[in-house]
């Protein structure tokens, strides 16, 4: 029964794209849940529930990018490509995201490497470990080397799109700002793009 409502639910994501741009819709962005430990039992299903996904993608002309997330079943750069071979589409892609590539351990310039040639678009954030596990920052308040990530971007011909991400365990804090916070993670995005020797198309 989720599984249709999840592909329901795509469906409706992919119209609603469409109404927002026709000329160019936006990607639907998405992470799979599950436990980092249920990978190995679930993984074949996971892959054929994402099959349906890129059949709904098709027929709506959408693309869906799917996470790896540090908690999650997909946690990893190589179980995201495995995945993707499985399922075998170009209307299926990656989202890259180093704050939860750094949480699991992966190294920047690997897991970009490996990634980026299927990632249609990258979420900027920081991510640190804590005592209890780990928390989420806004760009360029935590650890992530910018102007290294940046030119590691320009170096391997990235072209897309790279959107500041607010994380949930953020915004639900008490007193939070959407309007202070988009001008704050501005101003950080583009001081260490401009250090990175790096201008954007908006700006």
């Amino acid at each position: 029964g989720q599984h249709s409502k999840n592909r329901e639910r795509l469906r409706y994501a992919a119209h609603r794209a469409h109404d927002l741009a026709p000329d160019n819709p936006p990607i639907i962005d998405t992470v799979l849940g599950l436990k980092e430990n249920q990978w190995e039992a679930s993984k074949s299903r996971m892959a054929d529930e994402i099959g349906d996904w890129s059949r709904v993608a098709l027929e709506n002309k959408i693309t869906i990018g799917i996470k790896p997330h540090a908690d999650q079943a997909m946690n990893s750069p190589d179980r995201a490509l495995w995945l993707l071979e499985q399922v075998n589409s170009p209307r299926i892609r990656l989202i890259y995201d180093y704050s939860h590539m750094y949480i699991g351990g992966f190294t920047l310039e690997d897991s970009l490497k490996q990634m980026l040639p299927y990632t249609v678009f990258i979420a900027l954030k920081d991510g640190h470990k804590t005592e209890t596990g780990y928390d989420f920052l806004l760009p360029g308040d935590g650890n992530t080397d910018y102007p290294k990530y940046f030119g590691l971007l320009k170096q391997l011909g990235y072209h897309g799109y790279l959107g500041v991400e607010v994380s949930a365990l953020l915004f639900r804090r008490p007193g939070y700002d959407p309007v202070a916070t988009a001008k704050k993670s501005y101003r950080n995005m583009a001081a260490l793009m401009a250090a990175a020797g790096i201008r954007s198309k908006h700006s």
